[in-house]
């Protein structure tokens, strides 16, 4: 067996449009796809009979994210804190963590956490942190002069 590479990162979404608006704008990711989406395939590959999603493919920084809705999705949306098994996050590069942070909070999104420094070399200092997007995904901002 050997894993031959990456292909994307997926997040369901409450409110696709929203999610669409934020991660194209701010995060400057392109949209290349949208649809909605069900098969008997689909259902069988996630383990969800009848499964139907709309479903935003995102190309941006040499990535893809997908971003996907579920009409048929009758659950709250997850507050998912950090600390929480199955938490995930996405961490973006920025040259400006400061600025970043200000757009990326005008654009909708919500603060996680506060901006700290990660190391202790003042020569190549590393500042992060946690923002949520309009959806709840964490994203974490990282400015590093040193090589991450």
């Amino acid at each position: 067996m050997a894993i031959t590479g990456l292909v994307h990162t997926s997040f369901t979404v409450a409110d696709l449009d929203a999610s669409v608006m934020f991660w194209t704008g701010p995060l400057g990711f392109e949209l290349v796809d949208r649809r909605p989406w069900g098969s008997k395939e689909l259902g069988q590959v996630v383990g969800v009979p009848g499964l139907l999603m709309d479903i935003a493919i995102l190309k941006g920084h040499g990535y893809e994210v997908e971003l996907i809705a579920c009409p048929q999705d009758d659950s709250a949306s997850l507050d998912v804190s950090p600390q929480k098994s199955g938490a995930s996050h996405m961490a973006f590069l920025c040259d400006d963590i400061a600025a970043t942070q200000r757009e990326l909070l005008a654009a909708g999104a919500k603060r996680q956490g506060e901006a700290a420094c990660l190391t202790d070399d003042p020569d190549q200092p590393a500042w992060a942190v946690y923002l949520r997007d309009p959806n709840g995904i964490i994203l974490e901002l990282i400015e590093s002069s040193g090589s991450m």
